[in-house]
């Protein structure tokens, strides 16, 4: 039976997804040539916080991008999250890249250059 190893994972989330090495490194906050390397093996020893934000990217479990499990298992998505997502489907691109922006930086998942920083409220 095959099995693909950890860095051959990577590679095929990522062509699955339509993303390049740079989309996906911009999403993560590293450079092309670390996706690169985690696609290549070169680098093996992948930091929790960005297999963490990769699973989320490419809508596997962190077990799988690790190698534990050999099949991808879907990420369970509760009733108002499908509603929200049907909404999303039916806008227009720029507002679905709007509000991209805006969840991302409000998840504190995937840091952009172009997001302001959050405001720090006083409690």
């Amino acid at each position: 039976m095959f099995s693909m190893n950890k860095a051959d994972k990577l590679k095929l989330c990522r062509e699955n997804a339509g993303m390049t090495q740079e989309e996906v490194g911009n999403k993560l906050g590293v450079r092309k040539q670390t996706i690169a390397k985690y696609e290549t093996g070169i680098i093996t020893n992948i930091p929790i916080d960005s297999v963490e934000k990769l699973s989320i990217l490419y809508g596997v479990s962190p077990a799988y991008i690790m190698g534990w499990e050999e099949k991808p298992s879907q990420i369970e998505v509760s009733d108002k999250e499908l509603e929200h997502l049907m909404h999303l489907r039916s806008m227009d691109e720029k507002i679905k890249d709007e509000i991209m922006v805006r969840t991302e930086s409000a998840a504190g998942l995937f840091p952009r250059k172009d997001a302001p920083a959050p405001k720090r409220v006083k409690s």
